[in-house]
This record gives structure tokens, sequence and C-alpha cells, in this order.
């Protein structure tokens, strides 16, 4: 019931997101965003989520072992063993070209006039050159394509952050608080926020008044 209600917030956050599909990676030490999505506590190897916006999960572990314990524990997902887990992913992937995707980890962030929360979400395309750049192991260098790509529908995690900031959604603390990097995110606000440059202009002023 409990994994239920967590799928369904999931999918209701991709949704809100525009997102027809969400990739979570997850391993021994790295694997709360997997467990929330599969319900799955990995112990060993690393493991693949594809989450689909109609709640179907397919989890792919390189771990004959977790792959067994993972067809005990989780009878509501497609199990699939990997051993070369990019190569089996990025072939998944390439038969989903042109969703709209997202990568975990994602947030939910308190809504700033405190009713609720609103996702966060890094926002990737399956792109020829993504596809390829998986292939080549090259998955370090996405991020950087992420950032220069918005005009594709592609965004980091601190771009959406600086979104919600900027449409008033979350507070600036909170952005801050969750950024992959407090530094540029702050920097990205101070160079390019309009809210920012309206609150400069109203600072000192809150007592004065206009006859």
């Amino acid at each position: 019931m409990i994994a239920q209600q967590r799928r369904k917030r999931l999918v209701d956050a991709m949704a809100d997101a525009g997102l027809d599909v969400l990739l979570v990676y997850g391993n021994a030490w790295q694997g709360d965003y997997l467990r929330y999505a599969t319900d799955f506590g990995i112990l060993e190897g690393q493991a693949l989520a594809l989450v689909r916006n109609d709640g179907h999960v397919t989890l792919y572990l390189d771990s004959p072992l977790e792959a067994d314990r993972a067809a005990l524990d989780c009878p509501g997902a497609e199990i699939v063993l990997a051993p070369d887990l990019v190569c089996e992913v990025d072939r998944a992937l390439d038969r989903m070209r042109n969703q709209r995707m997202g990568a975990a980890p994602q947030r939910l962030l308190p809504r700033q006039e405190g009713k609720g929360r609103i996702a966060a979400v890094e926002i990737l395309l399956n792109t020829p050159l993504v596809s390829d750049m998986i292939f080549k192991g090259e998955v370090g260098d996405i991020k950087e394509l992420m950032k220069r790509s918005r005009e594709l529908g592609m965004q980091t995690f601190d771009q959406a952050l600086f979104d919600l900031y900027e449409a008033r959604h979350v507070s600036y603390e909170d952005a801050l608080r969750n950024a992959d990097s407090v530094n540029d995110l702050r920097l990205q606000i101070k160079l390019n926020s309009q809210r920012a440059r309206n609150a400069d202009l109203s600072a000192g002023t809150e007592h004065l008044t206009i006859v």
C-alpha cells in the first residue's frame, strides 16, 4: 500500500513536470531514489530504473543475486538482469527517442505559499547525441550538454530550481538548500533573475509613503 502511494505521487509529479519517462540510478551507497521509485533496496552492484508515466517500472540490475532478489521483492516491476548495464539501458532509451525524460535525483520542495510541494526535476531528451554519449560511457559530459540544450527542452536540476524560484514557487533559501551547486545557482540568480532584481530595487523602501 505504501509503495503504491509513493508510486502514485511520483507519477503525479512526472505529470506536473510533463515527463514521459523518469530514469533513476542507484547503488548500495546511493539508493534512496531507487528505493522510492521501485520499492527495492539495492545491496550490491548498480541499478537503473525506467519509470513510465503510466506507472510501469523496469528495473535493470547488473548483479544476478540482486536480480533474483528483486524478482521476489518487487512483483509489480519488470526485472531485467543486465551485466552490461549501460548498453542495455541505452537500447531501451533508443526505443523511447523524443520522449521527455527526467533523470533522478529529483526533489519535492515546499511551495513558497506553504501549501504542498512541487517537483524540481532534470529533463533529458534521448537525442542521437545523448544516446552516443551514453554508449561511449561519456556520462559525465551529459550535464554540460543539458545546460546548453534548453531550447530542445532539456534542463539540469539547478536550472529547474532557478525556474521555480523565478516563478515564485519556492523561496530563495529552499532553492539554494537543494541545489547541486550552491555557488552556481546563487550566481545565476544574481545575474539573471528578474525576481531578485525587483527585490533589490524594493529593498529599503518598505517604510516610504507615496503622496
